[in-house]
């Protein structure tokens, strides 16, 4: 395969794929994997694990702001094997200065000013200054960006450029309200499949372009979520909980090798750079564990259990999950077990009734996140950011 694409549709959930014509298209002629779940609930950690192909415990990025150590990405690896290494984001959680940017040649951020915008949250008092004003009047968002700006870049990339590339493409607009121009996180649920109507329509123009250059069929696309979104009227958002709503996510291959197939086994975040390295052979000792990969080609070794972790500074919870079960643990002491194959909304908590698969599950959960882990401190530009986006008070 000449060239990789890799777009997030940030906020994605795994069953609004069906209200997206062109990527529920790519699922159809594709590899769709339908049992695909996320190791986090958060925009930073979540791209970290998928590009690290590490749980957030091995990466040392749990929240967003953070910024991600000296550990070896896809995009460097990809870049060693001779690809012209090329980002476009949408959103200041994705921003160079975090480090996520490693390995790209060339890495385009939600503002191309960082630093005027840090000074524009100077000018004023407390939450009430000139860049959340021109924000909240509709004249400047420097913060994020549409999915329409993302694709000016894009387009603009792929019709000057004919080297073999990885591309990483990132949309946020479900995030922001693109559609509905929301300022509350509230009122932007309603635009849920607007927003994802609109994204839709900005893949299938990168897909269209691609066909024009004649680069398509050299092209293996993949599409996925960092995390899902809950809808429900009592709890909108993501974060603070660790239900498949949030958690369960899309993840498709298209073009490789002209593979047509639902892939029911259990995959992870932590699978998908493992995975598509194998698909494009670059795995040069042929191990499970691909360059010291907490995930696997999920294609030659299907995965137990996904561990998750909600967003942490909403609370302490924790959970593991394998095709049947899910063991819940909050504030380390809270135990619930849900029957996923016959209880997919998780209604009923069957710990009483089945004691042994919960010690079993509990036993997993507590070793793996027995971890010693310190997080960073967040700086002040990271602080303020955060604000913007509604993750602090």
């Amino acid at each position: 395969m000449h060239n990789v694409l890799f777009i997030s549709v940030d906020s994605l959930r795994f069953d609004k794929v069906a209200v997206m014509p062109t990527v529920k298209k790519l699922a159809e002629e594709g590899l769709f994997f339908t049992q695909h779940f996320t190791v986090a609930n958060g925009s930073m950690p979540s791209h970290c694990s998928i590009f690290t192909g590490k749980y957030p415990q091995h990466h040392g990025v749990r929240e967003n702001g953070v910024k991600l150590p000296d550990v070896r990405t896809l995009a460097q690896i990809l870049r060693e094997q001779g690809f012209k290494t090329t980002g476009f984001v949408s959103s200041i959680l994705l921003d160079s200065y975090y480090g996520i940017n490693a390995g790209f040649d060339e890495y385009s951020n939600a503002s191309k000013h960082p630093w005027v915008e840090h000074y524009l949250t100077k000018i004023g008092y407390g939450k009430y200054n000139v860049q959340r004003v021109l924000w909240y009047l509709g004249l400047h968002d420097g913060r994020t960006r549409s999915c329409h700006q993302v694709n000016k870049d894009v387009l603009a990339w792929l019709d000057k450029n004919n080297d073999k590339f990885f591309m990483f493409v990132h949309y946020f607009d479900i995030h922001r309200d693109t559609y509905g121009n929301k300022k509350r996180i509230v009122e932007k649920h309603s635009n849920y499949d607007h927003n994802a109507r609109l994204i839709d329509s900005a893949i299938a123009q990168v897909i269209e372009k691609l066909r024009e250059k004649g680069q398509l069929e050299k092209t293996m696309v993949v599409i996925f979520s960092d995390h899902g979104e809950s809808l429900d009227s009592n709890d909108k958002g993501h974060g603070k909980n660790v239900k498949d709503e949030e958690f369960h996510t899309p993840f498709i291959i298209y073009n490789s090798r002209n593979v047509k197939s639902q892939i029911k086994a259990l995959s992870r975040t932590i699978d998908m750079a493992p995975t598509v390295l194998s698909l494009l052979k670059i795995n040069s000792e042929g191990n499970e564990h691909v360059h010291g990969m907490d995930g696997t080609n999920i294609l030659a070794h299907e995965a137990e259990e996904v561990f998750m972790e909600a967003y942490p500074p909403y609370g302490d919870v924790k959970a593991v999950r394998t095709l049947q079960w899910k063991f819940v643990l909050t504030d380390g002491v809270h135990q619930q077990l849900f029957d996923m194959q016959n209880d997919p909304h998780e209604t009923t908590n069957v710990l009483e009734e089945n004691i042994s698969v919960a010690q079993q599950l509990r036993t997993k959960l507590k070793r793996h996140f027995k971890v010693e882990f310190t997080q960073q401190e967040l700086d002040e530009v990271t602080k303020e950011r955060l604000k913007g986006l509604g993750y602090l008070d």
